[in-house]
């Protein structure tokens, strides 16, 4: 099973990875991303990412109406930005204890 989860993660990094190449600015799928590197063991690019979303504008749509605006700041982070960018820091945190 330890080859299948491997193979999940690797998915899931390819998948999320191609969400952030359309979408930059998506702290959603860059704190998931993030999380999936550091699971890998991957710290420095987890870090490198978490620092990145410190400074990142989230992604909003503003062309199709209200509602979609609605479910698309649910599903790119932007009506949860305070929340994730509270993980984003505390990962960090943690993510820099362990280099000690």
């Amino acid at each position: 099973h330890l080859t299948l989860a491997s193979i999940e993660q690797t998915i899931a990094v390819f998948l999320l990875k191609r969400v952030v190449e359309i979408q930059p600015c998506n702290l959603r799928a860059n704190f998931e991303l993030a999380e999936k590197y550091a699971s890998l063991g991957d710290r420095e690019r987890a870090q490198a990412i978490l620092r990145m979303m410190l400074n990142m504008k989230p992604y909003r749509e503003t062309e199709y109406g209200i509602m979609n605006e609605y479910i698309n700041g649910v599903f790119t982070g932007e009506l949860q930005q305070e929340d994730y960018l509270s993980k984003a820091i505390k990962m960090l945190k943690k993510l820099n204890a362990k280099l000690r």
